[in-house]
């Protein structure tokens, strides 16, 4: 108690006050926080109940605790001529601390009142392994680079390495079952701005077709395939921020860009994220996705 109180009225040492008492003390609260609530509790009230009274001793009273005495710690070291950059950047460092305080408690409360069915599946995808890896060959002739593989974070800035150092390339072929969505569209862009072609042998579904769809001069061999499906989100917490469907419109847009046909694009993301749609050539071409069929 005696501690307790010193700190209350700023009779330890700013040092000793500002990485003891507020910085490791609320990184500890912090981390020790994710177990009041699902994945770690189940979804239940006695989780709402365990969430909400770690919420009010710890990140009300303890805060307010470690707060007060910061500021007083801050005004007895100004007082004895201490630095004034050093009580600022204290005081920097508890409005830190409050913002990541915050994010947790945010984090909480969303977990509380969470879908439990889609809690199981960011668990699966938490668990489940990586996404495969790819490969960017250049054909011998020096115009054709083949990309085989899952779209990976990173295979656009590899892709562009590529490209600056084969300056004859003048047609992707793609071979992916997918991967990140923001890989597509960098791919998509990159090969955009670069003005190359692009042409599917086999498959290529979700993520990768939006980097075909980049294409000046889109080919598909007759046995080729373009899938299509809705988007999935791979976070191990649900988010309220990130939203598959505005995500979804995004790449629509692009598409229209491209000149798509309207009636294929209300198409485009009928299918669930755990089914694939591959529309027949004929539509394909019909559509503009493809502009001719090229073996």
């Amino acid at each position: 108690m005696d501690y307790i109180r010193r700190h209350w009225h700023g009779n330890q040492s700013l040092m000793w006050t500002f990485w003891v008492n507020v910085v490791i003390l609320r990184g500890i609260i912090l981390y020790v926080e994710r177990v009041t609530h699902p994945p770690f509790v189940e979804q239940s009230s006695t989780a709402i109940a365990l969430t909400a009274l770690y919420f009010v001793v710890f990140q009300l009273i303890v805060f307010t605790w470690q707060a007060r005495g910061l500021i007083k710690a801050c005004d007895r070291y100004l007082k004895a001529l201490g630095s004034y950059m050093t009580v600022l950047s204290a005081q920097l460092g508890l409005g830190i601390c409050l913002i990541v305080t915050v994010i947790y408690v945010a984090g909480a409360v969303q977990s509380l009142f969470a879908d439990p069915e889609a809690m199981q599946v960011n668990q699966r995808l938490k668990n489940r392994s990586p996404l495969s890896d790819y490969t960017l060959r250049v054909s011998t002739d020096g115009t054709r680079l083949y990309l085989n593989g899952d779209l990976r974070i990173g295979i656009t800035e590899q892709l562009a390495l590529v490209l600056g150092q084969h300056t004859g390339i003048s047609t992707i072929v793609l071979t992916s079952n997918g991967g990140r969505v923001v890989e597509g569209r960098g791919l998509a862009r990159l090969i955009g701005e670069q003005g190359l072609d692009t042409h599917v042998s086999h498959i290529c579904k979700s993520a990768c077709a939006t980097a075909y769809i980049g294409g000046v001069t889109r080919t598909l061999a007759p046995q080729g395939k373009l899938g299509f499906h809705q988007f999935s989100l791979d976070a191990v917490y649900p988010s309220l921020y990130v939203s598959a469907e505005e995500e979804q419109n995004i790449d629509l847009a692009f598409y229209a860009g491209q000149k798509i046909d309207s009636g294929f694009l209300e198409k485009v993301f009928q299918t669930s994220s755990g089914e694939m749609w591959f529309p027949d050539t004929r539509e394909l071409l019909a559509a503009g996705v493809v502009h001719k069929i090229e073996d």
